[in-house]
């Protein structure tokens, strides 16, 4: 590699924002996004100041709704700051957190910080225990990105396969008022540009389907199961265990409030994908735009009204009448402790497509639920007639007391951010396609010199062996 910086092929950028040594999360649109890429080295600046505390090289840039994420592979902390007065820099007025820097420029900031290897920046610490996490994370990410997506973006395009295909979970399929059509009628296995050239109709490949998946694949809505009496708790509830579907049309989640609550923000978001011809991709044989599937993210915020009676919830987002995805649901009765169920399903109600199939599904989709004031709203579900005097419930109670369940997803995983403050309350529930959960890794006792005495003996005469375990006597 050149010893000459300005030799290599990169560019370097000031960001005025607090220096992070792994990732940097900014509030930006991806479409404001300057032309930031891969390899190139971001230096932090103080906007007041005008100090240069640190540089990273990016690695990967995550572009989501209205937000952008750096992933940094390299970085460095100057152990002697530099002004970008003292090297004559100036700042634009107009750039709200990115300005590209000169070579001349860059030179110079190297020189004051007396940091002589920017291009190549040392290596991220295998044997550090936060490296080897954010590594992990990187692999975890890089998993999701796959079977989910959207891996090239919020406005990705696809080629040579179809959404279908691509992505493996994270699909809600059109609904089917029939519940008979998806198998009735042959599959398409093509897009507009698949045709029988002798009929110029689109090609249809017919699947022998076994009779009992005919019954059992059924696409369903969230249908409301309700009757006109007053019941206790919530039997007046969306019926999931009625959606018996190989693709189902929708999902959702309950959750808990207190009785006075009288309003909920819903976030709900989701992709969909259109066929259309590239803006990326060329086709090398006919030197046209090759045709793609394109991503449009879609994402809207509902103000949810909590009634002071039961009632059912059916609204279209503002602006999805045409994508028919409508929020379905129901609020409870107050329940004996004070609290109130809440379900909310996400629906996709377009009807499947003759051809162009992907494109009446919903890719990616998500609910996020938090209070409009960011308040911490939800609290510990509650359940009716559960027998206090069960030894293994009390046992559970404790030993898990600070593991509270705040919701329960339909067809979903969820995941509730608990408040700092009360570990019995949370701020925002959000469904997870793809749920996770760090595992503390379990250590043998007497490994560590400050273990009590009668464990490293045990660990020194190998009594923890799993051999020996296995061969003991009673």
């Amino acid at each position: 590699m050149p010893d000459d910086v300005n030799s290599k092929q990169f560019s370097a950028w000031l960001v005025f924002a607090k220096p992070e040594r792994f990732q940097l999360s900014l509030k930006l649109s991806p479409s404001d996004l300057p032309n930031v890429r891969q390899g190139d080295a971001i230096f932090f600046t103080d906007r007041e100041t005008k100090i240069v505390t640190g540089v990273r090289r990016v690695y990967l840039i995550e572009l989501r709704e209205n937000e952008v994420v750096f992933y940094f592979d390299r970085s460095v902390n100057f152990d002697r700051p530099a002004s970008l007065s003292n090297v004559q820099a100036e700042l634009h007025a107009g750039s709200a957190w990115f300005q590209l820097i000169d070579k001349q420029t860059l030179q110079k900031i190297i020189d004051a910080v007396g940091c002589k290897d920017v291009p190549y920046l040392p290596e991220l610490n295998k044997n550090d225990p936060e490296c080897q996490k954010y590594v992990r994370n990187l692999l975890h990410k890089a998993f999701v990105d796959d079977l989910l997506g959207p891996a090239g973006g919020p406005e990705e395009e696809i080629v040579e396969t179809s959404v279908l295909d691509r992505y493996l979970v994270g699909k809600l399929a059109p609904y089917d008022p029939k519940g008979e059509a998806a198998f009735d009628e042959p599959l398409f296995v093509g897009t507009e540009d698949e045709v029988d050239p002798n009929t110029n109709e689109p090609k249809y490949l017919e699947v022998d389907v076994p009779e009992e998946f005919k019954e059992k694949a059924k696409y369903k809505s969230a249908e409301l199961l309700s009757s006109d009496e007053e019941s206790e708790g919530m039997e007046t509830r969306v019926d999931a265990t009625s959606h018996r579907s190989l693709t189902p049309s929708s999902f959702g989640l309950t959750f808990c409030v207190d009785s006075n609550v009288k309003t909920v923000e819903l976030a709900i978001s989701w992709g969909k994908y259109v066929r259309t011809d590239s803006a990326i991709f060329i086709n090398e044989s006919s030197g046209k735009a090759c045709r793609c599937w394109k991503r449009t993210p879609r994402h809207e915020t509902i103000s949810l009204d909590l009634p002071a009676k039961r009632k059912k919830i059916g609204i279209t987002p503002p602006g999805c009448e045409d994508d028919e995805v409508v929020v379905q649901g129901e609020v409870s009765k107050e329940l004996a402790d004070g609290s109130r169920l809440v379900t909310v399903f996400l629906v996709n109600n377009q009807r499947p497509a003759k051809i162009n199939v992907d494109q009446n599904w919903i890719f990616q989709p998500e609910i996020v639920v938090r209070s409009p004031d960011g308040k911490p709203i939800f609290k510990r579900r509650y359940f009716e007639n559960v027998d206090q005097d069960d030894p293994e419930t009390n046992a559970l109670d404790m030993i898990y007391h600070r593991r509270v369940e705040f919701a329960v997803g339909h067809g979903i995983a969820v995941h509730a951010t608990t408040s700092p403050d009360d570990y019995e309350r949370a701020t925002e529930i959000r469904t997870v396609v793809v749920p996770s959960c760090e595992i503390l890794a379990t250590e043998i006792p007497g490994d560590d010199p400050d273990d009590r005495e009668t464990l490293r003996r045990l660990n020194d005469g190998e009594f923890f062996d799993m051999r020996k375990l296995a061969t003991a006597t009673k």
